[in-house]
């Protein structure tokens, strides 16, 4: 079963109890989009927290309103009550990362990013020759697969955006080709390559990209944030005890 539920800011995460516990296939959560980008970043982490918190199986997606399609086997569910209006602050903007086995913290990534955009997105995947060093590699995603995952996910969250996805082989990817590029989206690992970034820019005379970082985070009781490879790393000892 496939539920939708509407959230604002002040509704109660309590709210989303009944349709976590009634979904089998994916729950949707249907957002009514925050004025800023710091209530965005802390309503997406407790939904998707919580939701993970009480099923962590269940596949779950924040929605925009008025900027994300209701998907077609949710739109009984959904009330037609006029959606908020959101006016993105940047025409262009940037998020970057590896988006293999896309999990939550990507999820968070690039629905901030597309929060953001009022016209296009552009997207760098870290190409598979520089993941060779990767812990568990033999169970990476192939770069064709990451980008597919990327583009469906992005087109779910707004169709109307025009979305550029391309394979990087280092951290700048298109933040140093296209000049009219406004902000980047940078998780808080990823910080020093935001600012590797910006003087690339200076250095031909551009302007600097406006940062907008995401907190990593963990969920209560675990001991490191969710991750790929904490996902390749679970997947692997799958694997292994098929083998016995």
């Amino acid at each position: 079963m496939t539920s939708l539920v509407h959230f604002t800011a002040s509704s109660s995460l309590n709210s989303l109890d009944q349709p976590i516990a009634a979904t089998s296939v994916h729950l949707y959560v249907l957002l009514d989009p925050p004025e800023d980008f710091h209530t965005l970043e802390s309503l997406l982490v407790k939904i998707y927290s919580y939701i993970f918190l009480k099923n962590p199986k269940l596949e779950s997606t924040v929605l925009l309103r008025g900027a994300s399609p209701v998907p077609e086997e949710c739109a009984m569910l959904d009330d037609a009550s006029p959606a908020q209006v959101h006016n993105p602050p940047l025409m262009s903007v940037a998020v970057g990362g590896t988006f293999d086995h896309l999990h939550i913290g990507h999820k968070l990534l690039l629905t901030a990013t597309v929060f953001l955009a009022k016209k296009h997105v552009f997207v760098g995947v870290t190409d598979d020759v520089l993941l060779i060093n990767k812990s568990h590699r033999e169970q990476l995603e192939p770069i064709t697969l990451r980008i597919a995952k990327v583009k469906e996910f992005l087109k779910r969250l707004n169709p109307v955006l025009k979305y550029t996805v391309v394979a990087i082989r280092d951290i700048y990817g298109p933040t140093i080709t296209e000049k009219d590029i406004q902000g980047l989206v940078i998780s808080t690992e990823t910080k020093e390559g935001g600012d590797r970034i910006n003087q690339e820019r200076k250095r031909k005379g551009w302007n600097d990209l406006l940062i907008y970082e995401i907190q990593l985070y963990k969920y209560e009781g675990e001991t490191e944030k969710v991750s790929s490879t904490t996902i390749r790393i679970n997947l692997a000892r799958e694997s292994e005890k098929k083998d016995y």
